[in-house]
């Protein structure tokens, strides 16, 4: 029996928060939690795709690598856009309404732990020409903060829910501002846009998430037809279609 790996491995997607822990939690604090843990699955999932398809894209094909290079990019814009907005806007709105300063330092030093990786990572791909493009040197500086991205993504949710005692309806509100923020400043939306949907699954638990992010019927339509069509041959690499369904990656080694 064959197996094909999809974007869910090698580093483990992130339950949302259920089950009798939450019981107690309100509507406001378990949103944030949950739409953040499903944030966060979608860089995992980015991540994963390159993760599995860089080693066998064939240096005989330069548009392939060249496409797989700017998909490479845009990973990391999304991740350093991410936590730059976090680090800039979010952690200082709870400290704010908290009045605990500090109080998301746990996470502000899980950024430190995998940034220096993440900024090679950076340096690599917008720097390595086609001809120099070598799979295994990204693997390894993957491989040298993956794990640490990993465990930040899945920590920070229980870091979240942690703050109830501090008002779920406050958290929500800097959750709200910080959203209205990364739209209001969006710069490169030809990138931005397909990256995001291309690794939204609409099936995950059951299809309990299949409304988040809740937008139009046409919007996947509109992206399909005008906002991948610059780029069109770099979502390929994509681990989801733009309607949230989990597609075949098509440079991966099928498992025996």
């Amino acid at each position: 029996m064959t197996k094909r790996p999809w974007a869910d491995t090698p580093f483990p997607l992130i339950p949302t928060p259920s089950g009798p822990s939450i019981q107690n939690i309100s509507p406001g604090t378990l949103k944030v939690a949950t739409e953040m843990c499903l944030a966060h699955n979608l860089i995992l999932r980015n991540l994963n795709a390159i993760y599995l398809q860089a080693p066998n894209i064939s240096k005989d094909s330069p548009t392939d690598i060249r496409d797989f290079i700017l998909f490479c990019q845009v990973f990391h814009e999304s991740v350093s856009h991410h936590h730059d907005y976090e680090e800039s806007t979010f952690f200082p709105s709870i400290e704010e309404y908290t009045k605990e300063k500090g109080i998301m330092e746990t996470s502000m030093r899980q950024h430190e732990a995998f940034h220096a990786g993440l900024e090679e990572f950076g340096e690599y791909v917008y720097g390595v020409g086609v001809e120099e493009w070598d799979a295994k040197r990204l693997l390894g500086i993957v491989d040298g903060f993956g794990e640490a991205l990993q465990l930040h993504l899945r920590d920070e949710i229980e870091t979240l829910l942690g703050l109830e005692k501090y008002g779920g309806d406050k958290l929500q509100k800097a959750w709200d501002e910080l959203e209205a923020k990364i739209q209001r400043e969006m710069t490169d939306k030809l990138k931005v846009i397909p990256a995001g949907l291309g690794a939204i699954d609409r099936t995950f638990e059951g299809g309990r998430h299949k409304h988040w992010p809740p937008f139009p019927w046409f919007v996947p339509y509109l992206v399909k037809y005008f906002f991948m069509w610059k780029y069109r041959g770099v979502w390929r690499f994509s681990p989801c279609t733009v309607f949230g369904e989990p597609k075949e990656l098509p440079f991966v080694k099928v498992e025996q």
